[in-house]
């Protein structure tokens, strides 16, 4: 009999806790639903521009409080301003599969600006899951991230995109996580530009821009990336360029440079020729340029850095096919078994 009751009483508990956590996804539902765009006056068809509806719900979720999400229900919105968010507001959409579509006409899709908010700074944003169509904005970029901090981006796919895909500069704790960046010609544009940020980046695709990936710094400290994993591809240039940025790590990456008017990955001097990059460390990656080595024109562009290679920029463990002629007799690195 005492058993039966013991368990009974067991099942009655697990029961309970079954219950509790069973709300917890409803509960987050409703939380990211009550700033619904559409609720908003939003129409989600494409056609209708709703900037004005969109912006007054980030406004209201800046208004209610810190940790506000708006949700940006399934929908192809079309906007004709940048959208401001302010800090302590994130957008989620239904994902990045074309559900949650932003549409820029003629401008940025969204900015994360500190100029824009109390201090000059603005913090904690997360954008996830949505979609941004670059067609009808293709001399702007998609999102501008400008002196701020602990931002992430999540599963956001940018399309179309000419001049730049992402832009982020003068900030730090930026988080880029499983975020594609698609260009329309490997002869124009960078898909994402860091300027003296900290970016950790996660599974990151960027494909057919002139520079997929550019990291530069004002200063010795200014500027870093650490990305893992990820796939780079279709770019007329670098597919990783460092400019004058020091201790960027890149590990578990593959980087196919299409010709060989191409270099999966270059480490240059700053443009004022007095900044030069060190303490890089490419780890664990695939380096492959297409069918023939880089032209003399094309190795003869790098920066040598001699003098001091074998203590600082370092390929470990990475596969180098088609190897740049900068690899070698420019010794931008030190290859290590």
């Amino acid at each position: 009999m005492k058993a039966n009751t013991s368990l009974r009483s067991i099942g009655f508990t697990l029961a309970l806790i079954a219950a509790f956590f069973m709300q917890i996804p409803a509960c987050a539902h409703a939380i990211a639903n009550d700033y619904d765009v559409k609720k908003f006056g939003a129409k989600g068809d494409g056609k209708a521009d709703d900037t004005s509806s969109i912006q007054k719900a980030l406004d209201s979720a800046f208004a209610g409080g810190a940790g506000h999400t708006v949700s940006l229900t399934a929908g192809n919105y079309k906007i004709t301003k940048p959208l401001r968010v302010p800090r302590n507001v994130d957008i989620r959409g239904e994902g990045i599969g074309f559900a949650s579509v932003l549409s820029p006409v003629n401008c940025r899709a969204i900015e994360i600006v500190g100029a824009h908010e109390p201090g000059g700074y603005s913090f904690r944003n997360r954008i996830d899951s949505i979609t941004i169509v670059m067609k009808d904005a293709k001399s702007k970029e998609a999102i501008i991230i400008s002196e701020t901090y602990t931002v992430t981006l999540s599963e956001v796919f940018v399309y179309d995109a000419r001049l730049a895909g992402i832009r982020i500069e003068n900030s730090n704790h930026v988080r880029l996580d499983d975020i594609s960046v698609y260009g329309t010609d490997t002869g124009i544009g960078e898909g994402i530009v860091i300027t003296d940020s900290t970016v950790n980046a996660y599974n990151i695709n960027v494909e057919n821009f002139l520079n997929a990936i550019t990291v530069r710094a004002t200063s010795d400290y200014d500027g870093k990336l650490n990305l893992f994993g990820g796939h780079i591809e279709r770019f007329g240039g670098y597919g990783i360029l460092l400019e004058g940025s020091s201790y960027n790590l890149i590990s578990g990456a593959r980087i196919l440079a299409p010709s060989s008017s191409s270099v999966p990955i270059a480490v240059k001097a700053d443009k004022s020729g007095k900044l030069f990059p060190n303490h890089n460390t490419i780890i664990g990656s695939q380096l492959l340029v297409g069918n023939s080595r880089p032209n003399e024109k094309k190795a003869s562009e790098f920066t040598p850095v001699a003098a001091y290679a074998g203590e600082s920029n370092r390929l470990i463990n990475t596969q180098v096919i088609g190897k740049p002629k900068a690899f070698g007799a420019a010794k931008n690195f030190d290859e290590s078994p």
